[in-house]
């Protein structure tokens, strides 16, 4: 018989190390009555494309160790503000920020939003009811068992209609769990213009979708007097910044509503695996310090789940942009956000695997606004 190798040796003492180490915790934890975490459903995986190539628009914002807070007013449009609408999504990276600051940062890109407890997992910060804590960690330390809160393809704030449906997510990593918990990104304005054409385009451009708070099953435990009334929703309105046509289709049971033939000719669903298969999507996976930006006008989102009840926390404001209803369009933003433009970026997207967007940056002459008052949307305000 073979002598066995060192190295194997050593792999398989290394293997029995880790086990015993295990057991050791695990004894460790029931003896202190700790509950050991439950095993985690696997993450949703987004399918990679036929070409191999993922087709998204994300940049990295590396502010070089300043905080967000600190850019002026002229900076941050340049390297904020400009950056949400060219791109869709940004990542600004190795921040540190508490709520109160969170929701700084939110009056820098619009009106700070305040949800009834219910639309918010029941779990706002105490002293900032604007932030929202996306995770498994009440504010007393606690883990909640079995979150699997947000795991569907969503627009937030859908049910506000239009113009109110308008507005940024600001997302900031705070425990990162060591398996899973990733936020997935669907850029479905970018699919509209370059992998529909022809009538079922046209279709789209016609069509509108019904939103009703009932079918948010986040909300299944909102009080009557928090239900807002239900709206329907063109499915490819014109962004207030950019000027150019947004997919919009947030879920409705009912499918998409074409207004020339009056009937529903297509779930929701099978349009978001046309978008999602075809590469237009974006996985994000966390590291310390990063807070996500995105235009809920422009691209959809989720929860990937896959981490259990591993702890799991993120500080969430979310930022209407009503104001912009009222501006001019950003012709600087409008002549870069071309078709053409934007199908010439396909060459730089990321190969499946790297978790990379494009990498690109760039500046337009934004000159960007500020709003300082938080705006009450709370049933009734």
């Amino acid at each position: 018989e073979r002598p066995e190798r060192p190295e194997r040796q050593q792999e398989r003492a290394t293997t029995t190390r880790r086990r015993r180490a295990r057991g050791v915790a695990a004894a460790m934890a029931s003896a202190s009555g700790q509950e050991q975490p439950a095993p985690p459903a696997p993450s949703m995986v987004l399918p990679v494309p036929a070409d191999g190539r993922l087709k998204n628009r994300v940049v990295d914002v590396d502010l070089g160790g300043r905080s967000v807070l600190e850019l002026s007013d002229a900076d941050f449009a340049a390297e904020v503000a400009h950056k949400i609408w060219k791109h869709g999504i940004i990542c600004v990276k190795r921040q540190d920020l508490e709520p109160a600051q969170m929701k700084q940062l939110a009056q820098r890109v619009g009106e700070p939003l305040l949800l009834p407890a219910a639309f918010s997992f029941e779990n706002r910060d105490p002293d900032n009811l604007e932030i929202v804590r996306i995770g498994n960690i009440k504010t007393d330390g606690k883990i909640v068992s079995g979150v699997r809160a947000a795991e569907y393809w969503h627009h937030d704030g859908n049910f506000w209609g239009q113009p109110g449906c308008q507005i940024v997510n600001l997302l900031h990593a705070k425990v990162i769990p060591p398996v899973g918990g990733n936020t997935g990104f669907m850029d479905s304005s970018l699919a509209l213009h370059e992998l529909f054409d022809g009538e079922f385009k046209a279709r789209l451009e016609r069509s509108t979708t019904l939103v009703s708070c009932r079918w948010i099953s986040d909300f299944k435990n909102a009080k009557p007097e928090d239900m807002l009334p239900d709206v329907t929703l063109p499915c490819t309105p014109t962004h207030p910044k950019t000027g150019m046509e947004c997919l919009y289709v947030p879920f409705t049971p009912e499918g998409l509503f074409d207004q020339e033939t009056k009937e529903h000719w297509m779930a929701n669903d099978d349009l978001w695996n046309k978008i999602v298969e075809a590469g237009y999507t974006y996985e994000h996976k966390y590291e310390a310090g990063d807070i996500l930006l995105w235009d809920n006008l422009q691209v959809m989102h989720r929860s990937l789940g896959g981490y259990g009840d591993h702890p799991r926390l993120l500080y969430r404001a979310q930022a209407a942009l009503l104001a912009l209803a009222q501006q001019a369009v950003d012709t600087d933003i409008r002549n870069f956000a071309t078709v053409e433009q934007w199908s010439s970026r396909l060459s730089r997207t990321a190969p499946v695997g790297t978790g990379k967007g494009p990498g690109t940056s760039g500046c337009c002459s934004h000159a960007g606004s500020a709003w300082h008052a938080t705006r009450d949307l709370t049933r009734g305000a």
